[in-house]
């Protein structure tokens, strides 16, 4: 059993087309189908479905994945094995949203990096949860960062998460900021300022006031979670935002919480990666760092 063809049956698993499989590992279409058919021959079963352009794991393919991931960790190994030291080296490729990438990512690769100099890391951003998971399924991204409601998407799976709370915020000096028990019908009527209605908490906050048969005309929407909160601190405003956004500028006396009545949004933090992409050192590295500092950011 050639390690080649192991390395192809995972990307094509990654791919889900012998196409892009070729074009990502420097091979024509034709050696990837033949790596595949030797592979399949070993093993005397059908490890994908061709449909079309795209290609899918069969049953006896999801079952042999757990065996190729292994054989690639074994293989890892023993080619570090004669390294000197056993620090990961490579590039780690992220996706985040733009305010995540604002307000949290600041607190988590500095440390990572001084951890781990030799590993590279990439940043995309991106606010479109269709573009991001895109990404991680054409191998661009190792992780991505999402705040949404929990993933139920079967293609991923969710190596570290945690709860956020949203909050309504705006000027101390705006006198819904020294008023208990503001209706949410107030804290939403006049210079509401929005980020983007059709992602992640602006979208759900409007359907939240929509069931409850509160009018939301908001004044402006800024897809910037940056430009919004600068607008509020120079006295303009009130806006929903993550509090990891904006502990900040509250502990600095520049923003202040609004007290209203909570809204039920659970909404998680989540890092998600491709399902069956097999896991090198450098994202094992990551994976680890981030589940020991993550809940005390």
């Amino acid at each position: 059993m050639e390690i080649r063809n192991i390395v192809t049956f995972i990307k094509a698993t990654e791919m889900q087309s012998f196409t892009k499989t070729a074009a990502q590992l420097g091979y024509s279409q034709a050696a990837v189908t033949v790596q595949i058919k030797q592979l399949e021959d070993e093993l005397g079963t059908q490890l994908f479905d061709r449909i079309g352009r795209s290609v899918k794991l069969t049953y006896a393919g999801e079952k042999f994945m757990p065996y190729a991931l292994n054989l690639m960790k074994s293989v890892e190994e023993a080619s570090s094995f004669m390294k000197n030291g056993d620090d990961p080296s490579g590039t780690l490729r992220i996706g985040a949203s733009s305010s995540f990438s604002a307000g949290m990512l600041p607190q988590i690769l500095p440390g990572f990096h001084e951890k781990y100099p030799k590993v590279d890391i990439v940043v995309k951003t991106t606010d479109l949860l269709a573009t991001t998971f895109e990404l991680l399924r054409q191998n661009d991204l190792d992780f991505t960062f999402t705040l949404e409601k929990k993933s139920t998407n079967e293609d991923f799976v969710s190596v570290a998460e945690r709860k956020e709370k949203i909050v309504f915020v705006t000027h101390p000096d705006n006198p819904l900021a020294k008023m208990k028990n503001v209706p949410l019908e107030q804290v939403v009527r006049d210079n509401f300022i929005t980020s983007d209605r059709v992602i992640s908490y602006g979208h759900y906050l409007e359907e939240e006031l929509a069931e409850r048969g509160i009018n939301f005309h908001p004044a402006l929407e800024i897809g910037s979670t940056s430009a919004i909160i600068n607008m509020i601190c120079k006295g303009n405003g009130v806006s929903f935002l993550p509090k990891f956004l904006v502990d900040d500028p509250i502990n600095a006396g520049m923003l202040s919480i609004i007290d209203t009545e909570d809204i039920e949004m659970q909404m998680w933090t989540q890092m998600l990666r491709l399902k069956n992409k097999w896991l090198n050192p450098v994202m094992i590295a990551f994976i680890n760092y981030l589940r020991e500092t993550f809940q005390e950011l």
